[in-house]
């Protein structure tokens, strides 16, 4: 008998558990009070074998005389899924069974299964799929395999009820592979009822920054990827064609000029060919999802807590509730947004009206004073210490960017997940050692020589 300790709201494999190696986990009274219902089910899931049993009892029944006492303790108010629990952390019975579906469990049981809402404690049960689910091989791939997986038993599900899938690998903005991949579908299934285009690439950086290139490589499933399938579709009397745009469209996005460009040409595209190339063609202008998609994944590979990356974003379920609301519509185009979109506007009109051009700064003045203009913010904005000057040195190196101020924002500038990495590389012969969360979350020369003096 082997005695450890798990904190099932974070990621289990960074904590020394290997990824499917157990067959059966039994957890009592302890997956409400974590902060995040499906992310501690998804831990949960990484956790078990192919095939393999969680068994949960949980609390069902909220009751003035339970939060009374169980909330003295700590946990009973860590929830922050407030998309799914608002005024107590217990879920019924009918809710546990959906949120395990959406953390990709395939067989769901409940007991008892005719309780009603006259029980104060149930007995949940579900299986992971039996599909096999790779080899994970490192933490940035752990979320990408993770997702696959999630995919796979979701295909699996559809298969046990029925449904035939076929699986091609092709790049949409490539007529002849495209071409090859519906003559498959074709020659598998007779016809094809509708599309649905999800390909994205994203390449966030500063305007001054970008190339051709690197607009090309965002415009090409989006805008490229489109119109190939607008001629290779074109007579299959298609019922829908669904496009998955973005809200950046609308409400625009820091460093995303050319996926806002190529959003906006999905959202044309759907109205220009409304009732020609398919009965329905709509453009949906997502905001962002959390727990799976590029956007959650970007923010994981710049060092989020899996937990904490979009905290604003949708959940699973939520964003298939909202397409499914979309395709019952005849709209060109809906936006789906968890947030207010008039205050989520004004909140990115206000951060912009706020934050200093990227290339404001004038020559550095000595530590204290004004510049000529007698402007205290201009002052306040230059490198004041060695180590704000010695970060800035290494910015404008990795960067490119020949001035900087202490305020400017490391991935407004044009900064990824792998420069970052050559910053860090480089700050480690300066004398200074940060870690790649840390450049996430502090984003700022003045933010990084603050967490530099903290560590001495």
């Amino acid at each position: 008998m082997r005695f450890g300790v798990l904190d099932i709201s974070s990621n289990p494999v960074e904590q020394g558990y290997d990824p499917g190696a157990f067959d059966v986990i039994v957890a009592f009274n302890v997956v409400h009070a974590t902060k995040r219902v499906t992310t501690t089910l998804t831990n949960l899931h990484r956790l078990l074998a192919p095939g393999g049993v969680i068994v949960l009892q949980e609390s069902v029944r909220s009751a003035r005389w339970v939060d009374f006492i169980w909330g003295l303790t700590d946990g009973w108010w860590a929830f922050q899924d407030e998309a799914l629990r608002m005024e107590s952390p217990l879920l019924g019975l009918d809710a546990w069974g959906r949120v395990l579906r959406d953390a990709g469990f395939e067989t769901v049981r409940a007991f008892p299964s005719d309780a009603g809402h006259s029980i104060d404690t149930g007995l949940i049960v579900a299986i992971k799929s039996g599909t096999a689910e790779g080899t994970i091989v490192d933490k940035r791939s752990d979320d990408r395999s993770l997702v696959l997986a999630h995919r796979r038993s979701t295909l699996s599900r559809l298969e046990h009820l029925g449904g035939e899938v076929e699986t091609i690998a092709a790049d949409v903005a490539d007529p002849v592979s495209m071409k090859a991949a519906i003559e498959a579908a074709l020659q598998r299934f007779g016809e094809i009822d509708g599309v649905i285009h999800a390909a994205l690439v994203l390449n966030d950086g500063a305007i001054q920054t970008k190339t051709t290139e690197a607009v090309e490589r965002v415009f090409r499933p989006k805008v490229n990827g489109t119109l190939v399938l607008k001629e290779l579709c074109e007579g299959l009397g298609l019922d829908l064609f669904v496009m998955c745009s973005s809200l950046v469209s609308i409400v625009g996005g820091r460093g995303q000029v050319d996926y806002c460009a190529a959003s906006n040409f999905q959202d044309a595209f759907a109205h220009a060919e409304q009732g020609r190339l398919a009965k329905s063609v709509v453009s949906i202008d997502w905001g962002a999802w959390r727990e799976v998609g590029k956007a959650f994944r970007s923010a994981v590979e710049r060092g989020a807590a899996t937990d904490h990356a979009l905290p604003h974003g949708m959940s699973p379920a939520e964003g298939v509730d909202a397409l499914m609301r979309v395709l019952a519509s005849s709209l060109p185009q809906v936006l789906v947004s968890p947030e207010d979109l008039a205050v989520l506007s004004a909140e990115r009109d206000q951060r912009t009206a706020a934050e200093p051009h990227p290339h404001s700064v004038n020559a550095r003045p000595a530590d204290g004073a004004a510049t000529e203009s007698g402007s205290a913010d201009a002052a306040r904005l230059a490198p004041r210490t060695e180590t704000e000057r010695v970060i800035a040195a290494i910015w404008q190196e990795v960067l490119g960017i020949p001035q900087l101020g202490v305020e400017d924002n490391f991935f407004d500038l044009g900064g990824d997940s792998m420069i970052s990495l050559q910053f860090i590389a480089k700050a480690r012969k300066a004398g200074l050692r940060f870690t790649n969360r840390q450049v996430f979350e502090h984003q700022t020369i003045a933010e990084l020589a603050a967490v530099a003096a903290d560590q001495g």
